[in-house]
């Protein structure tokens, strides 16, 4: 196992959290196809013995990862605005910087706010008309059929981003 230890930025700036430390590993594993795109992450509990960190190190090393596609120019969204969406929002303190809106198909949740990080909802109409590179999948109980459904945002390069039973890009 791998401490993460203070590491040293391009400008010589020294990282200052084991979190940014275990992103730049994650980063540069994906890059030098270490870590294959398509494959899942390691899980939190995996991270946090491999980095001997613990889990909030690398539940922050996650919402990092969302802050190095949105550095890299990626946009982002949230796909169903679930209670499970609030709950995954609220513990990794993902912002609407980070995930701009949640696109959801119940009327009632549009032009509302998620709980606690105030990302705002929209029809899922604002998806289809301008896919983001990326969805983060909140409906995680209903990937199959959602996968399904949504083989055009696929086939024109749409990236899923999933949490459960492992965080993976697929």
């Amino acid at each position: 196992m791998r401490a993460a230890r203070a590491a040293v930025t391009d400008d010589g700036e020294q990282k200052s959290t084991k979190a940014d430390i275990v992103a730049d590993v994650l980063r540069h594993e994906i890059a030098i196809g270490t870590l294959p795109v398509g494959a899942d992450l390691p899980s939190e509990g995996r991270l946090s013995e491999r980095f001997e960190v613990s889990r909030p190190s690398s539940r922050e090393a996650l919402r990092n990862l969302l802050l190095s596609l949105k550095g890299d120019g990626k946009r982002v969204a949230g796909y169903g605005a679930t209670s499970k969406s609030t709950t995954v929002l609220n513990y990794c303190r993902i912002t609407k910087e980070l995930i701009p809106y949640i696109c959801d198909t119940t009327p009632i949740k549009q032009g509302k706010v998620s709980p606690g990080m105030h990302i705002p909802i929209k029809p899922y109409e604002a998806f289809t008309a301008d896919y983001p590179d990326y969805a983060v999948l909140f409906a995680w109980n209903h990937k199959n059929e959602i996968l399904a459904k949504e083989q055009l945002y696929a086939a024109q390069g749409g990236r899923w981003v999933v949490f459960v039973p492992k965080v993976a890009v697929e």
